[in-house]
């Protein structure tokens, strides 16, 4: 059990580590700071299992370092591949999108992504891994049980939260899609006839997800704008009413 809580810090301290570099590195390509990550807390767990396993593998591979580099390259890059896939099939639409680097696969993942990979497998094995490793291990049991246990506690909230977030812009991508391909939507006085119901189950999601995923709105803004504007034309009438 001792050793499972290690591993738990260990993971959600990489994973808030890779929250960090991409906070950093997109922030800097917006210019302005940018709030990265499915979740709303300071966590990006890709980086978290990526880490893990690469740091695993190299540990077992350790009297044959290129191999160990080549598997530090591979199992990131299959874990954001999948990711990447999943999110798609659950959600309907692409979180990230690397079609416009060279050597990249199906927009899902990326050359220079996975030697990023590499060098930062070398950095976690050599460097990282036995700094945190001996800086948690000289905390006691008890501390280390509850650390985790407050921490893990506080993930679990951001995790139900998250889905629920991400379950109602799923919502509103499947709405944006039906509205792309509504002709009559076009013609006036059609527009109460479509939105009236359908509106309805429709909660706008937090401005956050789409400012951290900017292809997901690139891709269906004019409809989300659209759905927010009619939805707060019928709170209007609501009011007016009582």
């Amino acid at each position: 059990m001792y050793e499972f809580a290690v591993l738990l810090l260990r993971f959600i301290f990489y994973s808030f580590c890779g929250y960090l570099i991409e906070e950093v590195y997109c922030s800097y390509l917006n210019k302005k700071l940018v709030n990265r990550g499915f979740f709303c807390g300071p966590i990006i767990p890709i980086y978290g299992f990526g880490a893990i396993a690469m740091v695993g593998v190299m540990k077992l591979f350790n009297s044959n370092i290129p191999l160990a580099i080549v598997m530090a390259i591979l199992i990131p890059t299959v874990i954001e591949y999948f990711t990447s896939w999943a999110l798609e099939v659950i959600f309907h639409n692409k979180w990230w999108d690397y079609s416009k680097e060279k050597f990249n696969l199906n927009g899902r993942i990326c050359l220079k992504n996975s030697l990023f990979f590499a060098i930062g497998a070398i950095l976690a094995y050599f460097i990282v891994d036995p700094f945190i490793d001996e800086k948690i291990r000289l905390m006691s049991p008890s501390t280390i049980g509850i650390t985790t246990g407050i921490i893990y506690f506080i993930f679990l909230i951001d995790i139900i939260y998250s889905f629920y977030v991400a379950y109602n812009l799923r919502n509103e991508i499947i709405e944006s899609e039906k509205l792309k391909s509504e002709k009559l939507m076009k013609i006036p006085g059609m527009v109460d006839v479509f939105m009236k119901n359908r509106i309805k189950g429709i909660k706008m999601v937090p401005r956050r997800i789409l400012d951290a995923f900017p292809i997901i709105n690139d891709s269906h803004s004019k409809y989300f704008q659209f759905l927010e504007n009619y939805q707060d034309k019928l709170h209007t009438k609501k009011k007016k009413k009582k």
